[in-house]
């Protein structure tokens, strides 16, 4: 830098903070995120999707999409190619999430409809509720490694294959790409061996680009695919009968596997972290690859957002009644963390509306007539599973790995303090982009104080609050058979946690 500043007169302005349109920011713990969010405001504000309703992803699962019989006003073109070419840089710069939907719509420039504009708008909602997603580095063990997938045959008009890939590196993918394949795919091995050779070249680059920089990778690249049909071409020299027609330039990487420039390895189809580039996808698989591909936002201590007015039907529901074991694993796990923080929806149950066809069986009498309700209450039917549904759908991917749950309380339990910032953060992420509404009163971050379904909860400790003891014991002598009911459940669920409490009680068990 000194002979620079000799030779041209440079001026040296400090650490760099916004370049190009991305904002550069640097945590404490040495990591750097790259986002666009003063970029993507300005977006929002030129098409005026500032005030608009969030969505959680940017396109629906099944939407496709064909050419327009009718041709486009150029007004309309002109609007539809603005905001393509606003999100095509945003796509290449530092979000990864939108690669696969803009390169999709982008095929439809020439002659879009209202149908595409539709799904433009699809993704600015998505933008709206994503502004903060940056992409984070920081220094860790991992290799650069590469994802290649292809979803065969996906375009309609052209009948080619849709395939993409990404290169983690520092926790981040530092490369990505979604785009056609250049000729049309005679099989799904064929179209994943296509994109592996089109990845391999990448890899190799990238593979020098570091060596150039002082950062050399040992060894050869790691390459994911999740066909085992591509791999086995890429690993061995055979012409098998459905693979004679591949061309010799796509055995690039069968010669670079050779070399022992790359290794190829299975992934499972679940864990391809490149499928997010291929089609679109549903919430919960789109969040988790958006993780993966080491997208973050920014903490947010207050939430306040629509409420949710849907959710899918189709949700494995676990009990809300703790069994003895599952009790003994969910306070074992608030105890045995080091670090926890505490979540309390408050009004959790009002965050979810009624169906418009259901208002009316709300209806009760008040002295002022007949009130509906519109969102649900504590106590109506279903009220707890549709909040549970709730939680199991904005929360996917986090509950029991990360986050600890019952009722309206979440619990966001991590070992180490860097892992629980982490943890956290995502936590309230998801929150946000769901229109959860999380009360400032009721978030305590990073507390020991950790009192549970009348638990006393410390670090390392657990054990029954006090008071709830004495009330248990006070309790007065059964009058009746429910009495008698509610008695022996309150010992049966107590029992290990009070000392001779079941002996006090034994009276009554026969």
């Amino acid at each position: 830098m000194d002979a620079l500043e000799l030779a041209y007169g440079i001026k040296r302005l400090g650490p760099a903070e916004y370049i190009l349109g991305i904002q550069v920011k640097r945590g404490q713990d040495g990591s750097i995120t790259l986002s666009q969010e003063r970029y993507l405001r300005d977006i929002l504000a030129r098409f005026q999707f500032t005030d608009a309703k969030p969505a959680s992803i940017p396109m629906q699962p099944g939407v496709v999409l064909d050419f327009e019989d009718l041709a486009a006003t150029p007004q309309d073109r002109t609007r539809y190619l603005q905001a393509i070419g606003s999100l095509m840089y945003a796509a290449v710069g530092t979000r990864p999430d939108l690669a696969f939907v803009v390169s999709y719509l982008a095929r439809f420039s020439q002659q879009p409809g209202p149908e595409h504009w539709t799904a433009i708008k699809q993704v600015l909602r998505y933008i709206k509720g994503t502004l903060d997603l940056g992409l984070t580095y920081r220094k860790t063990s991992q290799p650069l490694r590469g994802y290649s997938d292809a979803n065969w045959g996906a375009c309609l008009t052209t009948s080619r294959s849709t395939m993409g890939y990404a290169f983690i590196l520092s926790g981040a993918a530092i490369a990505w790409c979604s785009k056609r394949e250049h000729r049309v795919a005679k099989s799904t091995t064929d179209a994943e061996y296509l994109s592996l050779s089109y990845t391999s070249g990448d890899a190799i680059h990238l593979s020098e680009l570091l060596a150039e920089l002082g950062a050399p990778v040992s060894g050869p690249v790691v390459l994911y695919g999740d066909n085992q049909g591509s791999l086995a071409l890429a690993q061995h020299p055979t012409n098998h009968q459905g693979s004679r027609h591949v061309r010799i330039s796509e055995h690039y990487v069968r010669e670079r596997v050779a070399e022992k420039e790359i290794e190829v390895r299975y992934i499972a189809t679940g864990d391809m972290i490149a499928d997010i580039f291929t089609k679109a996808l549903g919430p919960k698989p789109f969040m988790f690859h958006r993780e993966n591909l080491g997208l973050r936002g920014a903490v947010l201590l207050i939430l306040v957002a629509p409420r949710v007015s849907s959710l899918p039907r189709a949700r494995s529901l676990s009990a809300y009644l703790l069994s003895p074991t599952i009790f003994t694993i969910f306070i074992g796990s608030l105890a045995a963390a080091n670090f926890c923080t505490k979540i309390d929806l408050q009004g959790a149950f009002q965050q979810s509306r009624i169906k418009d066809e259901d208002v009316k069986k709300t209806a009760f009498s008040t002295p002022n007539g007949i009130l509906y309700s519109l969102v649900a209450q504590q106590g109506d039917r279903n009220s707890t599973v549709t909040l549970h549904r709730l939680v199991s759908f904005a929360f996917a991917g986090l509950i029991n790995r990360k986050i600890k749950h019952y009722a309206d309380d979440l619990w966001p339990i991590s070992n180490t303090w860097a892992e629980h910032k982490r943890d956290v953060r995502e936590t309230l992420e998801r929150a946000e982009v769901h229109g959860i509404r999380i009360p400032i009163s009721k978030f305590k971050f990073a507390t020991e104080i950790r009192d549970s379904l009348g638990r006393k909860i410390r670090p390392g400790e657990s054990s029954m609050q006090p008071e709830k003891a004495a009330g248990i014991r006070a309790t007065p002598a059964p009058k009746n058979k429910k009495d008698l009911q509610r008695f022996l459940g309150a010992v049966e669920y107590n029992h290990r946690s009070i000392p001779h409490l079941a002996e006090l009680a034994a009276p009554w068990m026969h």
